[in-house]
């Protein structure tokens, strides 16, 4: 089921604390997944239940950032701003819904479906331009303007209706937290491997110095051996030092443990969604505040996520009647029939 499949849904309308039967599941599947061995660690329901308790509040908060989903139409673009910005021309839109294998797959598997609900993901660009601009009756050439374009367009999530779009979009940012808390917690392991391994090494260094059987022993004055011994030590010491900063001691598996709820109770450092509006026009420039340029009031959810390779780009939610949806040739099928 996954990380908050088990918990999706609230008990009651106005309910923040989760059902202790799922909050425990949810737990049970977090430890499975990132190392059986931390049930090891001392109260470790108790530890991590809080952290995923806060999450599932702050994905909750972040879902419902997402305005209400666009009715995915031919009239509906005409009259949507957002849509405008979005697709060039309500044919584009119509394209990019029948060629999404989300979409065809979702109407096929349920023939008496008449709509659903998608995550549309857009990449979106700024761009630094030169235009004309419409000062009274004056027209100025190579005017520094700013575009905004939506592109990339995809459709990778869809359910039968807005409600349950959510709830799949709250156990997929769980998901994509609790990828980046393996990847983090994967790291820090590799670096304590990296840091034994290197005091191992010092460690040997100095017991030969100590006990001068090296052969450059022999050429070593007092104060050079005296010298080098001073620094092995010092080195020695300072992995020390980092080994225990990084949980190479004692109560390893409580230091991971409180590590990963870190991690879960402060999602956004995983995922960033951010409400965002700009004035556009028709060619989606950006119209300065105070302008009479006609424009229109855009808005959309800019979405970060990942910490190694951050990737951003727009996401929004997409009403799509079955009948916007037609049998388009594939972009293969096109080119082969181009080549013909």
């Amino acid at each position: 089921m996954g990380f908050l499949g088990h918990f999706a849904r609230r008990r009651h309308a106005d309910a923040t604390v989760l059902a202790p039967d799922r909050l425990d599941a949810a737990i049970e599947f977090v430890v499975d997944r990132v190392s059986p061995r931390l049930r090891l660690a001392r109260n470790y329901k108790e530890r991590l239940g809080p952290a995923i308790e806060r999450f599932v509040v702050h994905a909750r908060d972040q879902v419902g950032l997402l305005p209400p989903a666009r009715e995915a139409t031919s009239e509906a673009w005409v009259a949507d701003a957002d849509l405008r910005a979005f697709f060039a021309a309500p044919e584009e839109m119509a394209l990019v819904l029948s060629r999404c294998p989300a979409v065809q797959e979702f109407f096929r598997d349920n023939p008496g479906a008449n709509s659903a609900c998608g995550l549309l993901g857009m990449s979106v660009t700024t761009r630094q331009v030169f235009g004309t601009e419409l000062h009274g009756e004056v027209v100025q050439h190579d005017v520094a303007q700013q575009t905004v374009s939506f592109a990339d367009h995809r459709i990778n999530v869809i359910a039968a209706d807005e409600a349950s779009l959510r709830e799949v979009l709250v156990r997929a940012l769980g998901e994509q937290v609790l990828i980046e808390a393996l990847a983090k917690i994967d790291a820090a392991q590799f670096r304590l491997k990296q840091l034994r391994d290197e005091r191992s090494m010092l460690a040997s260094q100095l017991r030969i110095l100590q006990s001068r059987s090296g052969i450059t022993g022999a050429l070593f004055s007092d104060a050079e051996h005296d010298e080098s011994l001073s620094a092995a030590k010092t080195e020695l010491e300072a992995r020390n030092r980092e080994l225990r900063a990084a949980g190479g001691g004692s109560g390893t598996l409580d230091r991971q443990l409180d590590r990963l709820a870190e991690l879960i109770a402060d999602p956004h450092r995983a995922v960033q969604l951010e409400l965002r509006t700009v004035r556009l026009n028709r060619m989606n420039v950006v119209v300065a505040e105070g302008s009479d340029e006609p424009c229109a009031t855009v808005t959309y959810v800019h979405i970060t996520a990942g910490t190694a390779k951050p990737r951003t780009g727009a996401i929004a939610l997409l009403s799509i009647p079955r009948a916007s949806v037609r049998k388009v040739e594939s972009r293969v099928e096109e080119a082969a029939r181009t080549l013909a």
